[in-house]
């Protein structure tokens, strides 16, 4: 149910899901509905939490290991989302990025739930970028927030620019120019 609701609002927002559609797509009933949810909010708010739940967790997983492998985690991570280029958006964007900028400015709990995600990513990218400098793979002298912020915004721009239909080719070369700048380029 809450799968078929997530399918609903990822293809048409919140705002293009009607308390029908929800209705439809989950085969519930109106009573059913407010009973379980409290209404079409409250799922929706339940659906983006276990999304953005699920989302953090996997890219903490994706950088999560050992001070000596940091550096090949975090390059594989910029490659792979650059190599997979519009291959893994296929016409279906980033939940977190296509509800925040539909909701955030007039839903605070949305920004908070969404800029907390965020952070998350950004803190993930932070501890491995400090694992790869304690490896000695990343120069002492590179500040390891500005380079976990420049590395988590060039992979955010990576997965936007995808779903626009840029190039591979210039999804690749931002990838690249950001791991030199943070000295991980091999």
């Amino acid at each position: 149910m809450l799968e078929a609701a997530t399918n609903q609002f990822w293809e048409n927002g919140f705002a293009g899901t009607s308390v029908d559609d929800v209705l439809q797509a989950t085969g519930l009933g109106k009573g059913s509905l407010y009973a379980a949810f409290g209404g079409k909010r409250q799922l929706f708010g339940r659906v983006f939490d276990g999304y953005c739940r699920r989302v953090g967790h996997a890219f903490e997983h994706a950088l999560a290991g050992p001070d000596a492998t940091a550096a090949r985690r975090i390059r594989a991570l910029l490659r792979d989302t650059a190599k997979r280029g519009r291959d893994r958006v296929a016409g279906r964007p980033c939940l977190l990025a296509k509800i925040t900028s539909e909701m955030a400015a007039r839903d605070p709990d949305i920004a908070v739930q969404a800029r907390a995600t965020l952070l998350g990513m950004v803190t993930a990218l932070r501890n491995a970028l400090t694992q790869a400098q304690d490896a000695g793979d990343v120069a002492p002298d590179i500040d390891v927030d500005k380079g976990a912020h420049l590395l988590f915004v060039t992979l955010r721009g990576i997965e936007a620019l995808a779903q626009a239909g840029v190039s591979t080719a210039i999804l690749r070369d931002a990838a690249e120019a950001a791991l030199e700048a943070v000295t991980l380029s091999q």
